[in-house]
């Protein structure tokens, strides 16, 4: 069976026309007079002739429609043109895109491709990681996956979605105005209890800790973010395949728009020496904005 555009075929049904004549022979002997030859001849060529079901045809799980594809993949460039250059911009420009083509996608592959990007993007610049703020961030993610986890497992994701919104928006609302951002102890652990919710829940998780580091440099902000998410997303994954949350149909799907991936990291290169200095701050509070904006309307739109 072929699928056809139209996503229906045609399949014979399972009567088959020896059986449907013989049964009407044994009438007919039943019958003599009442049925004419012509009738009779009729008859059996219909009965020999199989007869047709339209059913629906279903792609196969895990593959991805091509429009799906094209239209998820350049979300995932310019994501990952924005995250190599600024620190952060993936999840949060892909995952709201993915999840109007196809919510299957949310969370389990857009957590997939946000667990390779970071690392490339520490790798690149791993010699000005934060490595005490990181321990700080981590720390504060470890019970905001588990609530992250308890959520998609048994609340709507609106319920993630608009605190997490809020708070982005609120912390963005701070820094234009007064409030001086610094990745101190107390504020990178809440920040990574809030990351951990929303990375988790919804796919964006890193506005909170991006916010403290919007006065470091590129190379800081962007190296330690990409180890924050390399870890972070990675703890993220592997919580929700022990709830039965991430299946195989998601690995599938990260492997198709990996191509896409490379391509925005390498896109990002260039980028950097535009960002770098006082544009990086307008960039990451840009950006996180943004994020927070997608998920309101994404959440709103879906219900």
């Amino acid at each position: 069976m072929v699928c056809r555009p139209s996503g229906r075929v045609l399949v014979p049904s399972p009567t088959r026309g020896r059986d449907v004549r013989t049964t009407t022979e044994d009438k007919r002997d039943r019958l003599p007079l009442l049925v004419s030859g012509a009738a009779w001849r009729s008859l059996v060529g219909a009965a020999r002739t199989p007869s047709f079901t339209l059913r629906t045809c279903r792609p196969r799980a895990g593959l991805v429609d091509p429009v799906v594809l094209l239209v998820a993949g350049a979300a995932v460039v310019l994501g990952a043109a924005v995250q190599g250059s600024v620190g952060i911009g993936l999840g949060l420009l892909a995952a709201p895109v993915f999840a109007l083509a196809d919510p299957t996608l949310v969370p389990g592959t857009i957590l997939l491709m946000t667990s390779v990007m970071p690392m490339l993007t520490a790798w690149r610049e791993r010699r000005d990681v934060d490595w005490r703020g990181l321990g700080f961030a981590l720390l504060g993610r470890v019970p905001g996956t588990a609530v992250g986890v308890y959520i998609v497992a048994t609340q709507p994701p609106s319920t993630s979605a608009i605190v997490v919104a809020v708070v982005v928006l609120g912390a963005v609302a701070l820094s234009v105005t007064a409030w001086e951002a610094r990745p101190t102890p107390r504020a990178l652990l809440a920040a990574g209890l809030v990351s951990g919710v929303g990375g988790t829940a919804t796919s964006v998780g890193g506005p909170p800790v991006a916010l403290l580091y919007q006065r470091s440099g590129g190379p800081t902000l962007r190296a330690t973010m990409g180890m924050y998410f390399l870890i972070g997303n990675v703890s993220s994954v592997l919580a929700l395949a022990v709830a039965g949350q991430v299946a195989g149909r998601d690995v599938t799907r990260a492997t198709f728009l990996l191509p896409f991936l490379l391509a925005g990291f390498l896109l990002s290169g260039p980028l950097r020496r535009h960002v770098d200095g006082s544009r990086l701050r307008v960039a990451v509070l840009v950006v996180s904005a943004t994020s927070a904006v997608l998920l309101l309307v994404r959440t709103l739109v879906g219900g």
